[in-house]
């Protein structure tokens, strides 16, 4: 799927059971809807899911607000998030002193 600001690819990864997620480009409040949609409209099938931040150019408070609604949508049917980031200071410091450090998973 690809949006105005950004593109989202997705699907069930054979090897660990696990439905992936990659968002790459602009997640920041003027795409806020958009991903919003685009998340709303995936089918992770049960499985657990990981999203990938490593790609994305810009993202903020709101972002990964949507995301956090989003754990709370897959944690209501049973499921777990965990979102995969680099280890910019600027990404670990705005999801762990918002409140959401605990989503974190930092890959080099």
């Amino acid at each position: 799927m690809s949006n105005t600001g950004f593109k989202i690819q997705s699907g069930t990864n054979e090897s660990d059971n696990l439905y992936h997620i990659k968002l790459e480009g602009d997640i920041a409040v003027k795409e806020i809807i958009n991903l919003k949609h685009a998340l709303e409209s995936l089918n992770p099938d049960g499985s657990n899911v990981v999203i990938d931040l490593r790609n994305i150019d810009s993202y903020d408070l709101t972002s990964i607000q949507v995301l956090y609604s989003y754990r709370k949508k897959l944690a209501d049917m049973g499921q777990s998030l965990l979102i995969n980031c680099d280890d910019e200071i600027y990404v670990v410091d705005l999801m762990c002193n918002t409140g959401f450090g605990d989503m974190i998973n930092i890959r080099q």
